[in-house]
């Protein structure tokens, strides 16, 4: 019962480790939605600020009468269109914000001042490898102390051996003299008959080495598949920051010549309102991308049993 008291206090340990892991997770993840919110209101301030341009170009043209009303109040529609996407992104960087304190546990978000994106730089794990998960450690200490146990109630089949002892010292009153006596002996129990008791307690104990051995081999493979998860995630995630950084370096080179082009009335509203539209969501695509991929990182890191944030003083 002592080595399975061990074993459950050495699983019950991991299991800490383990629970700091998943929260590490938790707090990357709510950083990198911080940021990637600011990613999106950077975007939708850029796109008003591009359609308000637009509009004073319209707005001089129409007054000029070189240009139709219909045009500018096509412009000024996707310009407040524009405008309820910036709130919305505000909106949900707030929300980030909130997500990130809870995971936290503060009362109150003490950080005003977040850096961008590409300034997240997690190591990403080559060959190297932190060794056997916290899970899977705390697994096997379990099941360790469920072994214990087993043996510990087989022992209810077996005989209790007691050794006991005694002395007595007497101090005589009226002449002054002492008397010593002691006892010492041993005691042999076996239990004959305990009404099925100490079966019913193999079979339970039992049936717990198996569970507790089961649950080994789930953590084993869970582990398994989340490093294959991860390791996909991570190639996937990359592949896409690459494709769609040169969509937003073409869509940001379109909506350029674009606006140069609408200046001198070569081009439509329409066209500059589908540019501003595909570099918005280019720029949208591409955060998102980013974020996933070092969200990737984090998760291979710690399905490899390695520090998620790179720090090995911890």
């Amino acid at each position: 019962n002592r080595r399975a008291a061990k074993a459950a206090e050495q699983g019950m340990t991991h299991m800490q480790a383990a629970t700091d892991n998943e929260l590490t997770l938790q707090v990357t993840r709510s950083y990198l939605s911080v940021l990637t919110a600011l990613e999106f209101v950077r975007a939708a301030e850029a796109a008003v600020a591009d359609f308000e341009a637009s509009e004073r170009v319209m707005n001089s043209r129409v007054e000029a009468g070189t240009a139709l009303r219909t045009g500018l109040l096509e412009i000024q529609v996707q310009l407040a269109q524009a405008q309820e996407r910036l709130l919305q992104a505000r909106n949900g960087l707030s929300l980030a914000k909130e997500s990130l304190r809870l995971v936290l546990g503060l009362e109150e978000l003490a950080i005003n001042e977040f850096g961008q994106l590409d300034d997240v730089n997690l190591p990403e794990p080559g060959s190297e490898t932190g060794g056997d998960r916290p899970e899977i450690l705390a697994r096997d200490a379990f099941a360790d102390a469920a072994r214990a146990e087993l043996r510990g109630a087989k022992g209810g089949y077996l005989p209790a051996i007691n050794a006991f002892g005694s002395l007595d010292r007497y101090q005589g009153w009226e002449f002054d003299g002492t008397n010593e006596t002691w006892t010492a002996g041993l005691s042999l129990e076996w239990s004959i008959f305990d009404g099925f008791l100490t079966r019913s307690q193999v079979r339970e104990k039992r049936a717990q080495v198996t569970l507790a051995e089961q649950e080994m081999r789930q953590a084993r493979l869970q582990t398994s598949v989340e490093k294959t998860t991860a390791s996909l995630s991570l190639k996937d995630a990359t592949e896409r920051v690459a494709v769609m950084q040169r969509a937003a370096e073409l869509a940001r080179e379109h909506v350029t010549l674009t606006q140069q082009r609408f200046e001198q009335g070569l081009m439509l509203p329409s066209e500059v309102i589908d540019a501003e539209n595909a570099l918005v969501q280019a720029e949208v695509g591409l955060a998102r991308a980013k974020a996933d991929r070092q969200y990737a990182i984090a998760a291979l890191r710690r399905a490899l049993g390695l520090s998620i944030t790179g720090d090995t003083s911890r």
